[in-house]
């Protein structure tokens, strides 16, 4: 009777991971490749690893706001001329990183804790479940002497008149 329940509950288990999954990779596995962008190895001349960053891990609303600052014009809008991923200006040197989550029913929170050039990072990322699976919703830094009172948000960001 106690080995039938056991194997009950690992089949209960084993369906709730498949449907949390929906076959996308999980929150914390898209923020280590993510990171991975920002591997010594890749460092060189030219090689911008914002460039690189796959806007498909994104929902529709964040690749989109993604894109607006990237591309701003000086003067019109929002502009982000900084390394989001990295909180850091022109140069990185990525090391100790360390991910962790927290899941909630709202989605899963990944936090990037890392030194980036010598200073401690942190880097909050916000995912949801989608019909396609897990897809970054926000990327947030938590309140700091380098940020605007409160946190920022890139969503908030990009509405923000310039």
């Amino acid at each position: 009777m106690r080995r039938r329940i056991f194997l009950l509950g690992l089949t209960a288990l084993g369906a709730t991971t498949a449907i949390a999954g929906e076959g996308s990779p999980a929150p914390e596995a898209m923020i280590r490749a993510l990171y991975e962008l920002y591997d010594p190895a890749r460092r060189n001349d030219g090689f911008v690893p914002m460039d690189h960053v796959d806007t498909a891990i994104m929902t529709t609303d964040l690749a989109q706001a993604y894109a607006k600052v990237r591309k701003a014009p000086p003067g019109e809008g929002a502009q982000l001329d900084w390394d989001l991923f990295v909180n850091g200006q022109d140069t990185y040197d990525v090391k100790n990183l360390i991910v962790t989550s927290i899941r909630t029913r709202q989605g899963t929170t990944v936090t990037a804790k890392f030194d980036n050039c010598g200073s401690h990072m942190v880097v909050l990322y916000d995912f949801v479940q989608t019909d396609a699976g897990w897809r970054l919703g926000d990327v947030r830094y938590p309140p700091s002497t380098d940020t605007p009172p409160g946190h920022f948000s890139l969503l908030a960001f990009a509405r923000e008149p310039q």
